[in-house]
């Protein structure tokens, strides 16, 4: 997979899933790293919310490599969460590009995407993010007790 940032086809140019199938967390975490940097206040645009959904899966689903048929069916098992409760929970949860420290580590790190799930046997929605964390030069998902507001709140 190519990751570099000056190519316009990693800049939202509608990557497949299959594309990313057999990519390790780590491997997902530096491409979209390195897509970001390139392009920090760019709307994010479709490789992004690929990449940073593929991260947030595999933080969720403990596996090792990315799989997009088990993330379709992971997806089509949760409950389905009504807009106006996602919002919510999206709305009080830590805003995009807040800095954010994570728990137990050095780091801080700036929030560059956000979603919502429902869990089976939840009661609430939880909210994932995905990290930019300059100090490893990657991107890593995080649920949302692993994280609290940084420096800037």
């Amino acid at each position: 997979m190519n990751c570099a940032p000056d190519e316009p086809s990693d800049i939202g140019s509608g990557r497949s899933d299959s594309d990313l199938c057999g990519l390790s967390p780590h491997e997902l975490g530096e491409c979209l790293y390195s897509q970001w940097r390139a392009h920090p206040n760019a709307p994010h645009p479709n490789a992004y919310r690929q990449l940073a959904a593929a991260l947030v899966e595999l933080r969720r689903s403990g596996a090792d490599r990315y799989d997009a048929a088990d993330h379709a069916d992971r997806l089509r098992q949760e409950p389905a969460l009504p807009q106006a409760l996602r919002s919510q929970a999206l709305h009080y949860g830590h805003r995009l590009t807040a800095t954010v420290r994570i728990l137990g580590e050095l780091h801080h790190g700036t929030v560059i995407h956000a979603e919502a799930h429902q869990d089976p046997g939840d009661p609430a929605p939880t909210v994932w993010y995905v990290v930019a964390v300059a100090a490893q030069k990657r991107c890593r998902a995080h649920g949302p007790d692993e994280i609290e507001p940084g420096p800037d709140g």
